[in-house]
């Protein structure tokens, strides 16, 4: 969520060593591999879900409703409900995508580089983006390859 308030971001260089930038390199290696596994795991989860027969049921239902009280237009409850939940019945919900991503570290040597917090926010930015898919906001998403996934700038060396 964007902040009302104004903002500003400084940015500072890093010294860092050999070490570190290998160190830096194996964390955002491992980062990549989570959010590409929970990419997949989500796609995977939604073309299920968009083949049931609910989630085709509840797309021919109406978006919107006659109120019977004040005869206007407003959103369709069971519409939604139905949609909402053929997604926790395929696990396609935010919590079921960190936990998937959250097995994938614990089960490799994944976890020796990403903390929970890492993998948590990396399974996120997937699930939000197939979200974004899933609801028609945005394309389809695509896996990142090694050389596009990075923590903002790159570091420079200091003089």
């Amino acid at each position: 969520m964007r902040a009302k308030t104004p903002s500003f971001i400084a940015e500072f260089p890093l010294r860092t060593t050999a070490a570190d930038e290998v160190a830096l390199s194996k964390r955002l290696a491992a980062a990549r591999q989570t959010y590409n596994a929970s990419l997949g795991e989500a796609l995977r989860r939604l073309a299920l879900m968009r083949q049931s027969k609910d989630w085709q049921h509840a797309c021919r239902m109406p978006k919107t409703v006659m109120d019977e009280q004040s005869g206007n237009r407003i959103s369709n409850k069971e519409r939604s409900s139905r949609f909402r939940k053929t997604q926790e019945r395929f696990g396609f919900t935010r919590d079921s995508i960190q936990k998937f991503a959250e097995a994938c570290r614990d089960a490799c040597s994944i976890g020796d580089h990403l903390g929970s917090h890492d993998t948590r926010t990396a399974s996120l930015r997937a699930f939000q983006a197939v979200q974004g898919y899933a609801f028609g906001v945005r394309g389809r998403p695509r896996f990142k390859p090694a050389s596009r996934f990075h923590s903002g700038r790159r570091p420079r060396a200091m003089p």
